[in-house]
């Protein structure tokens, strides 16, 4: 009987170390503060500022008949640092918000329109890292922002946008701040003229599943074996990027034992979508495989940024890759 008990006991250790051995990368899910979300508004001829924390996110401007002035938005967004597990390192963190509305010269669905002496002009927008702490007051609005990111939106449509914060992140965690924060704001503040031209995101309030999050990689620091070698990795990308529908996955790997070899497609969520097994243990070990941007039942998935990774015994390495429709 204490044999028995004593080789259950030896097969659940080594399961469970095959389990941690064998976990190489952790997709993670970290969503926005609710109270440190929202918009604050600023009237430069009343000098006045309106904050708000609630479910929408406004960006952009729009002419009060009722105070005869005008007025322009910028959002705010704000994360929980995350906690990188042990003896892993932050490979990507990719930001995601909502586009729900958008709005220029007062018409739903067309982006905002900015009615400039030199022309007609439709302000991409922006978003920025900044650091404005535990609470949202006026002082952010023109808050001097720790790095320019890039564009976030510059279309009508609605949907997810997403863009990559991983050096954010990480300046983030070097410099030991509670969280890391970003301001939307349009290129250009106001055309003074009386029409609305804004864009609406969804905010941390939100009752829905719109919430704004940024999903993290991570991966091991050591998971590289002389046995199972993917740093004689000489090829692995995937073209066209952006695409569609579909994109060829190309990989050679040299190595002594590249058993188990497959590919596995994930969505921005760390969702498995298809996998794609590789029966191939030669020695160059070179294929490509084609996605057709459908999951593992055969429907289509919706544009955005997918994640494909390669495993070939107890190595693995992931890239990124942009369906657009």
């Amino acid at each position: 009987m204490k044999l028995k008990l004593f080789f259950l006991i030896l097969i659940i250790m080594i399961f469970h170390f095959s389990l941690l051995t064998a976990q190489e990368t952790i997709i993670d899910t970290v969503y926005s503060i609710p109270y440190l979300d929202g918009c604050i508004t600023y009237c430069p001829g009343l000098g006045y500022f309106g904050i708000g924390t609630d479910s929408i996110i406004l960006v952009g401007d729009y002419y009060s008949n009722l105070l005869w002035d005008y007025f322009f938005n910028r959002g705010f967004i704000a994360f929980d640092i995350p906690c990188i597990p042990s003896n892993y390192i932050l490979e990507s963190a990719i930001l995601n918000i909502f586009q729900s509305l958008s709005v220029g010269n007062d018409i739903i669905g067309e982006y905002p329109i900015f009615n400039m002496q030199t022309g007609i002009i439709e302000p991409p927008c922006f978003i920025e890292h900044l650091d404005y702490g535990y609470t949202l007051d006026e002082t952010d609005f023109f808050l001097t922002p720790l790095h320019f990111i890039g564009t976030i939106s510059d279309t009508p449509e609605e949907g997810w946008r997403s863009i990559e914060v991983t050096e954010y992140v990480l300046d983030d965690i070097e410099n030991t701040r509670p969280f890391t924060q970003y301001r939307l704001r349009l290129s250009l503040d106001t055309d003074n003229d009386s029409f609305m031209d804004a864009l609406y995101f969804r905010g941390g309030d939100s009752p829905t599943d719109q919430d704004p999050f940024i999903v993290l990689i991570y991966e091991q620091e050591n998971n590289i074996d002389d046995d199972y070698c993917l740093g004689n990795l000489v090829e692995f990308s995937n073209y066209p990027n952006p695409f569609n529908p579909e994109t060829t996955i190309s990989f050679k790997i040299s190595c002594r034992d590249a058993k188990d070899t497959e590919i596995v497609i994930y969505n921005i969520k760390g969702q498995i979508i298809k996998t794609f097994p590789i029966s191939n243990s030669s020695l160059q070990i070179s294929n490509q495989v084609v996605w057709d941007g459908r999951d593992s039942n055969g429907k289509r998935v919706g544009s955005g940024i997918y994640f494909y990774k390669i495993s070939a015994g107890k190595s693995s390495a992931m890239k990124k890759m942009l369906l657009l429709k």
